[in-house]
């Protein structure tokens, strides 16, 4: 599945693992306008190995009375260094929209 990075941020990971913005290439993915998203892929040696989206739908915390975050499209080779980095990029940006707690995997159709 084809991704475009957008080389705008990049943080060093643990491992040599790198995560930046990325954003899908296509239009596959049905974003709802209630949502405000975030997308990333960690890299390894030039490489993707792993991505995931950061999701906060205003619609559901504003009909819940919450301030959930979601997180989804997770993917990553079987490498816990990947996987937790992938998750703690999520989670840091979910806190800064002061979401409380995340719930996942979702998508925009659960989320």
């Amino acid at each position: 599945e084809a991704v475009a990075v957008v080389p705008q941020r990049r943080l060093s990971m643990p491992d040599g693992v790198v995560t930046g913005r990325i954003r899908p290439v296509d239009s596959g993915f049905d974003q709802d306008a209630s949502a405000e998203v975030e997308y990333f892929l960690a890299w390894r040696n030039g490489e993707p190995v792993g991505r995931i989206a950061a999701i906060v739908n205003h619609l559901y915390n504003q009909t819940h009375e919450d301030s959930t975050g979601f997180f989804g499209f997770f993917e990553s080779v079987p490498d816990q260094a990947v996987a937790t980095a992938l998750l703690q990029e999520a989670e840091r940006w979910l806190r800064a929209r002061g979401r409380t707690s995340a719930l996942g995997p979702m998508n925009f159709s659960t989320a």
